[in-house]
């Protein structure tokens, strides 16, 4: 251990008393005399949480209306889903068309080829739109949109 003239121990990393300059007693006394108090900084200690206070508050409110506005899709394609019904013409998410053969509890079989009477099997929840819906299916006295086939009218 080192020990200066006056009898005090050399701490390493410690500035000694004569680096530092007069008249600021930089040199810790064992009875804490002279050392800093500890703390934040006078002035202003406090003033970052009011700088961060905007962002955190816009960050909630993002989180917020995001949650609604999934909640709010979330219902409208339960409610999709709730009033498929035989003959409907749907789309998948995988962007099959096809029309709707029957209705099961999770799953929904699509003829998406009328000559061939080629029927699929998919999810219920595999369903992104409803493209046209069966004919009499709606409320009484509207009319259902025309079919797409081509012939000749008699």
């Amino acid at each position: 251990m080192v020990v200066r003239q006056d009898g005090q121990p050399v701490i390493p990393g410690l500035p000694s008393e004569a680096s530092a300059p007069a008249g600021e007693g930089s040199t810790l006394q064992p009875d804490g005399a002279g050392a800093t108090p500890s703390g934040p900084p006078p002035g202003g200690g406090g003033s970052g949480l009011f700088l961060f206070l905007p962002l955190i508050l816009i960050f909630v409110l993002m989180i917020f209306l995001s949650g609604r506005a999934q909640k709010k899709e979330q219902k409208r394609k339960q409610e999709l889903l709730a009033a498929l019904k035989k003959h409907d013409r749907v789309q998948t998410i995988g962007g099959i068309i096809g029309s709707i053969s029957e209705v099961r509890d999770e799953e929904i079989i699509l003829i998406i080829d009328e000559q061939d009477k080629t029927r699929l099997r998919v999810a219920k929840a595999a369903i992104q739109q409803v493209l046209r819906e069966a004919p009499g299916g709606g409320v009484e006295g509207s009319t259902a949109e025309p079919s797409l086939a081509v012939g000749t009218a008699s």
